[in-house]
């Protein structure tokens, strides 16, 4: 199991990687602070055009932003030069003038950008050890590097078949004669799956051999047992019990000697003993209250009662079958919560904005649900997961929710389960499942967020913690927008406008449909004083605006308004005044891309014209925009 989730990757041209690929290769040839956020600063944007699209116009140019990035990846990517360990830059109190140079303070600057990334969580050192030959990985043993970034982007690299490259990094910890720490166990364990992969069995001996002569007696009760299960697959039963008893000798609390003579017993076929050794081990392993001991106890009780059965569904492991079966046992568990009720304090930052912490109890049962729920969050606003790997997981996480049933209060866990139903094929059963997750995901809201609404105060996407409950929220709020009933455009209207009141910088670009479902219900003034708050915005409020204007009668504020966006949302006017329907802008078939400007103009002419054509408007836009100055 890593210990890292895979680095996040943006929904277009994998931006982030991009720019984290790129980021590193930078810092390794010149780890100077200046120069690299003068890069980013630069060739950010170039780099990862997706990102730089999510950046609102109003908090400045985008280079300004990536500069904000770049401090927030400068300071977590481990540098050769420091050790590979990070090497932090010192920010400015909230008054100090900005680093990114621009003369305004801090907290007017690039303050509000921070957070953009959440970038601890993933490992940073693979994007750095990409950029190395293998001939320098032995320079690494003597550093400060985290080992555990160190395996895990071994296990990267041999989950991606590159077998020979992940056995260089990790064999220099392993080189000479000297004595072996129990710190090294992760690397030895990888580097066994390895040789195991490249079906080298005498690399595997050599390597238990010597971790077994010169380890620490942790990890070589670890090597013991591994040579145990290899005298065993070659049918030498007494050589692996002899083995197995030494590593009892060597680390008699290992949780992985439970498992090994499980193996042995069902090997010879004594169920009985297997039982009786099920129940010493669940005995010896409860009384440690440790909870990362919580899947070794759930394959022993089940062993207590088969032994055979367990070791099977133990080789199984959490494949997914085609039909998903384990969506079933989610939606049995959910019928199991208990009533959504408060668990969450807001924490006031003044204008800074508050923040929803959860209480301790609550707290520690995320802690089990991040040690089993490894997917990580989407990038950036995005409303989807990456991928659906976490169904691959999803025994582990399903455990934890039967256990422990305040999960169900936990909007950090409820945004997980949401965003892992939604990465389903659409069936009945997972659209219908989805509905009533994001419908408990309302009633939290109403639980945990009423004195904010009641007060207007803001619970903003920048922190972090908040980030769940909005998601949430804002997957409610989108869910209903295909075709439906009336009901279906209240339940909208009134989600979003509670989405607006939290979170009023709308990152998730609420106020495109909003400011259409407004227009259509006769809300013309809703839109203008919705879209005052936004200068610059994109092509649908944009427009929304310059037809709500025309609307309150007001031509000249409107005509006013058309040529301070013409320039910008040229493109979508042009197309909504098109006589015919134009065709949907394709990617170009040799790079892959499409204008996002021409698809967004597409899309609202598409959405958005019957509105123009209403009341007379799309012929004052036709007038109003052919008699603009040249």
């Amino acid at each position: 199991m890593h210990r890292y989730p895979p680095a996040p990757r943006a929904t277009d041209d994998d931006a982030l990687q991009n720019l984290l690929d790129a980021a590193a290769g930078r810092l390794v040839d010149n780890p100077d602070s200046g120069a690299f956020l003068d890069w980013i600063a630069a060739e950010g944007p170039h780099i990862a055009p997706a990102i730089a699209d999510h950046v609102d116009p109003r908090s400045g140019p985008v280079g300004q932003a990536f500069r904000a990035l770049g401090v927030e990846i400068y300071n977590a990517m481990p540098l050769p030069t420091a050790g590979f360990r990070p090497r932090k830059l010192a920010l400015p109190g909230r008054n100090a003038p900005c680093l990114c140079g621009s003369g305004r303070k801090y907290k007017q600057c690039c303050l509000p950008l921070a957070g953009m990334l959440e970038l601890e969580q993933f490992n940073l050192l693979r994007y750095v050890l990409d950029q190395m030959p293998e001939g320098e990985f032995a320079a690494l043993v003597q550093t400060r590097v985290d080992t555990m970034a160190v395996v895990d982007t071994a296990a990267q690299w041999h989950d991606e078949d590159k077998l020979e490259r992940a056995a260089a990094l990790l064999e220099p910890w392993f080189a000479g004669e000297e004595p072996l720490t129990a710190a090294i166990e992760p690397l030895f364990d990888e580097l066994m799956e390895i040789y195991a992969t490249l079906d080298d069995e005498a690399a595997c001996e050599d390597l238990a051999r010597s971790v077994i002569a010169r380890g620490e007696p942790t990890l070589r009760s670890a090597a013991l047992q591994r040579q145990s299960a290899m005298r065993s697959d070659r049918g030498d039963r007494a050589g692996a019990w002899e083995d197995f008893k030494a590593a009892q000798r060597a680390d008699p609390d290992s949780p992985g000697l439970a498992t090994l003579e499980m193996t042995l017993l069902v090997l010879q076929n004594d169920f009985e003993q297997a039982r009786s050794r099920a129940r010493f081990w669940i005995t010896r392993f409860e009384r440690l209250h440790d909870p990362l001991l919580a899947d070794l106890l759930d394959f022993l009780y089940d062993a207590e009662l088969d032994p055979q059965a367990a070791l099977h569904r133990l080789d199984r492991g959490a494949e997914i079958l085609a039909d998903v079966p384990e969506l079933a046992e989610l939606e049995s568990l959910f019928e199991q919560a208990p009533p959504a009720t408060a668990a969450y304090a807001i924490r006031a930052h003044g204008e800074a904005g508050d923040e929803l912490v959860a209480d301790e109890p609550l707290q520690q049962v995320e802690q089990r649900w991040r040690q089993a729920y490894l997917q990580p969050k989407p990038l950036a606003t995005s409303l989807a997961a990456e991928s659906d790997e976490m169904w691959d997981e999803a025994e582990g996480w399903l455990r934890v929710l039967a256990r422990h049933p305040l999960a169900w209060q936990s909007f950090d866990v409820l945004d997980d389960i949401v965003l892992a139903v939604a990465a389903l094929p659409p069936s009945a059963a997972s659209d219908a499942l989805l509905d009533k997750l994001l419908q408990r995901g309302l009633d939290l809201i109403d639980c945990n967020c009423a004195a904010a609404l009641a007060s207007a105060t803001p619970l903003p996407w920048t922190w972090i913690k908040n980030r769940p409950a909005l998601r949430v929220l804002a997957q409610a709020t989108l869910s209903p927008l295909g075709p439906g009933d009336a009901d279906h455009l209240e339940r909208f209207l009134a989600r979003a406008e509670q989405l607006l009141a939290l979170n009023p910088a709308d990152q998730h670009g609420i106020r495109e449909p909003l400011t259409r479902v407004w227009l259509e219900r006769g809300r013309a003034t809703d839109v203008i004083v919705l879209t005052e708050r936004f200068a610059d915005d994109f092509c649908a409020p944009s427009l929304n605006r310059l037809l709500a204007l025309y609307r309150l009668g007001d031509t000249a504020a409107a005509a006013a308004f058309l040529e301070h966006i013409g320039s910008r949302h040229g493109a979508a006017i042009d197309m909504l005044l098109a006589e015919r329907a134009p065709r949907r802008p394709r990617a170009d078939p040799h790079s892959g891309r499409f204008d996002e400007a021409l698809d967004d103009a597409w899309i609202y002419r598409d959405s958005c014209r019957a509105l123009w054509l209403a009341d007379g408007a799309l012929d004052w836009l036709r007038v109003a925009w052919n008699a603009r100055p040249a």
